[in-house]
């Protein structure tokens, strides 16, 4: 579905970013953000997608996002960050739902792949976005003028991590917690900081991991005083290891304790299909989360017997060459059916957490977790990776090619 596919030619090629219109309860209106092809829109759950960006400066962008303020307004990041085939050059804004668009940041960000722009999730006027080598940069004017965030020292920390490991490097992902009173970003070859004060000034997390490799971040959905301060971390490590996937958070019998991390020891890994889990992963990286209220079977062969009962858990997504979940906090992982390998982009409906959109070199999947049968309570056992399934969002073929149209 949707503008993708990818055969190294004139083509819209990978998906990179995704968002859902909050506005539409429907969930038909969504856009897609592609390295070729620029900023793609559909208002009929994508049976059609209309080109929103063929008369700016370049078709290159890796991520788009709706205000939460107001649908009109669109902040689409440029350059190719996943594969490194185009410059970025700063923000571009809308006012008009994509009809025309304006240039912030140039500047500031300079030739940076943008992966990722988070509006402030409750003050309109703040902003944030990622740039790479270039640091965080964060606008109090609604993506007008951009300012960095990050200390000198922070900066050259990443300069000179960046010399450690491969492309891409720097800040790759920014997320809050679910009480919106903390920050996160990753820094690739380097690890995760957080901030208190809506992102003005950050901090190393203690504990977390660091070393060589890609990190992403993502935080717990949930909104106890515990799942608030927990958070996942991915972390792709060195060479042709596998990666891990880290929990963060603090005591159960103490909320407001240190956070401790724990590596998730049943996170994917090995082979499957012949082919490495974490293959590529300086090219298919990402983590996600969201929630779900599971029913634990109970333990019928107790004294007395425990029955079923329901439990609030953290579903956990990965994408690398395939997209992988965790429907219990991160204890026990499944494969995911797509259409295509090479996973970029994820983003869960703000109109039901067991829908989401994914993005890959093939273009974008709709996926329904119930309608997957995906089980929150299933052997530790990996599911091994069946065929490609069809894409039943209209005509596709295993490498399509969609022409922008410029």
């Amino acid at each position: 579905m949707g503008p993708g596919g990818y055969n190294g030619g004139s083509v819209s090629w990978r998906v990179g970013g995704l968002a859902y219109d909050p506005f539409d309860s429907t969930g038909n209106t969504l856009y897609a953000a592609t390295p070729k092809g620029g900023i793609w829109r559909t208002e009929d759950n994508g049976q059609s997608w209309q080109p929103l960006s063929d008369k700016e400066f370049s078709l290159s962008f890796s991520c788009i996002e709706v205000s939460p303020f107001d649908p009109d307004v669109l902040f689409a990041g440029t350059g190719d960050y996943h594969g490194g085939n185009g410059p970025g050059f700063g923000i571009l804004k809308s006012i008009d739902r994509g009809q025309t668009w304006k240039n912030y940041g140039k500047v500031e960000f300079g030739t940076a792949s943008i992966r990722r722009i988070m509006p402030h999730p409750i003050q309109p006027n703040i902003v944030f976005a990622t740039a790479g080598r270039n640091g965080l940069l964060r606008s109090i004017d609604e993506g007008e003028t951009w300012t960095q965030t990050l200390t000198a020292v922070q900066l050259a920390t990443i300069a000179t991590a960046a010399t450690a490991g491969p492309d891409p490097t720097g800040v790759s992902n920014i997320t809050f917690n679910s009480g919106f009173s903390t920050l996160y970003i990753s820094i690739d070859n380097v690890g995760i900081y957080f901030s208190e004060d809506d992102g003005q000034t950050w901090t190393v997390m203690p504990g977390a991991p660091t070393g060589v490799g890609r990190f992403d971040v993502a935080t717990s959905k949930l909104g106890s005083r515990r799942k608030q301060r927990t958070l996942y971390v991915m972390h792709g490590g060195a060479g042709g290891a596998d990666g891990t996937i880290s929990k963060g958070e603090p005591p159960i019998d103490n909320v407001d304790g240190t956070i401790a991390f724990t590596a998730l020891g049943d996170s994917p890994r090995g082979n499957v299909g012949g082919r490495a889990v974490w293959d590529q992963k300086s090219y298919n990286f990402y983590i996600g989360t969201t929630s779900a209220t599971v029913i634990d079977p109970g333990l019928p062969t107790a004294t007395p017997p425990l029955g079923p009962y329901p439990v609030a858990q953290d579903v956990i997504y990965i994408g690398l060459i395939e997209v992988w979940v965790s429907v219990d906090s991160g204890a026990l992982w499944q494969f995911v059916p797509t259409h295509h390998v090479d996973q970029h982009s994820i983003t869960v409906s703000p109109f039901n957490r067991n829908e989401l959109l994914m993005g890959s070199d093939g273009g974008v999947r709709k996926l329904n977790l119930i309608a997957q049968a995906i089980n929150p309570f299933h052997t530790a056992q990996p599911m091994p990776a069946p065929p490609p399934v069809p894409n039943p969002w209209g005509p596709r073929r295993r490498y399509s090619v969609f022409l922008s149209l410029i």
